[in-house]
């Protein structure tokens, strides 16, 4: 009966090393670099535990603004949030909004600022079946670089993109 107990007991640890190895690859493999769907790109975000970043983002929408964000997040927080242009043009604008409407015209806090919140926009976008969708990530660390939705092709203006760049981590 103990050989008969411990055959028993060797078949139970062989199964066990054979499963933490299996699951082991299984998490190797979602953090794959270069990631085709929502689901590997979040993985690989969160596999790449970036907390502390800086990043460019512009919103295209029927808005106001379509100057771009310049964001840092630190220890998942938004810390700063600046209107950047990139002309004399851009400038101009960016006066002439502020004199009529005050700072509160760029409205950021109607849009998804850091990733996680952009990650967390997309999967609620994408739950409401838009009428078309693009979205791209970036092949390092698998944050949305491109995410385009139009939620009903009958309806004009309700358009949304956001379009991130310039990242890098801190």
């Amino acid at each position: 009966m103990p050989f008969f107990k411990s055959l028993f007991l060797l078949l139970c640890l062989t199964f066990l090393f054979a499963a933490c190895s299996e699951v082991e690859d299984a998490v190797n493999q979602t953090c794959a670099s270069n990631p085709s769907t929502l689901i590997e790109a979040e993985t690989l975000w969160a596999c790449q535990a970036v907390s502390s970043y800086e990043m460019d983002l512009t919103v295209s929408c029927n808005c106001m603004n379509y100057l771009p964000y310049h964001i840092v997040v630190g220890n998942n927080e938004v810390i700063s949030i600046e209107v950047t242009y990139t002309s004399d043009e851009d400038q101009r604008y960016i006066e002439e909004m502020e004199a009529a409407y005050g700072e509160s015209f760029w409205g950021y806090e109607y849009y998804s600022l850091s990733i996680d919140d952009l990650f967390e926009e997309i999967n609620n976008r994408m739950s409401q079946n838009p009428a078309s969708a693009v979205i791209e990530y970036d092949k390092t660390y698998g944050f949305p670089t491109i995410a385009s939705f139009d939620m009903d092709v009958m309806i004009a203006d309700e358009e949304i993109g956001y379009y991130l760049s310039d990242f890098a981590p801190l």
